[in-house]
């Protein structure tokens, strides 16, 4: 006896999700240049944002994804123009609610860290190496941000003028009294 099965019944059918963040140049969008990068990671089924910073000294920007018993942060460059690597932290220890960046003064004079908070418990992180990182107290993992084609954004036709608006102007006469002093100017 023969079965005639659709190829979806021999084979799992598996949906992907990703964690896609853009970059958007608004000077240029507001030209109506569309010049946004796009990326995307792959990720589990179940994980959310939950916080996002960004550190402008070492320009690495940082996300904090929880799902129901661990945390992960995601250590990307947001500048980048190809398929990269970006760094992951898995915190195993619960899940963090929220990310702030420090500046340490303290350990060194030019570090760039963050912390993170939740359930009583704190994690401290040193990015003053950028996004790259080589040490960390929970498990460190090396994935692909994917370059993908970005959304086109549609320009807003009805733009609104700058700087206009009805003025009234009201002049008020003083008196001008010659008082003897000396007038500096200053021209640049």
């Amino acid at each position: 006896m023969v079965f005639l099965l659709p190829c979806c019944s021999w084979r799992a059918l598996v949906i992907q999700y990703y964690l896609c963040y853009h970059r958007v140049c608004m000077n240029e969008l507001l030209a109506g240049i569309n010049t946004v990068v796009s990326h995307e990671i792959p990720i589990e089924k179940g994980v959310d944002l939950t916080d996002v910073i960004y550190e402008p000294d070492v320009k690495v920007m940082v996300m904090l994804m929880n799902d129901e018993k661990h945390s992960e942060l995601y250590h990307v460059d947001p500048f980048s123009n190809t398929t990269d690597y970006m760094y992951r932290i898995d915190y195993a220890n619960g899940n963090l609610s929220t990310i702030d960046t420090i500046g340490d003064g303290f350990l060194s004079p030019n570090a760039d860290c963050y912390i993170a908070m939740g359930g009583g418990d704190f994690f401290y992180q040193d990015i003053s190496g950028g996004y790259v990182i080589s040490q960390s107290c929970m498990p460190i993992d090396q994935r692909w941000a994917i370059l993908k084609t970005p959304p086109v954004i549609v320009p807003f036709l009805d733009r609104v003028n700058r700087y206009t608006d009805n003025k009234i102007i009201n002049s008020i006469s003083r008196d001008v009294r010659d008082t003897n002093a000396t007038r500096t100017c200053m021209i640049y």
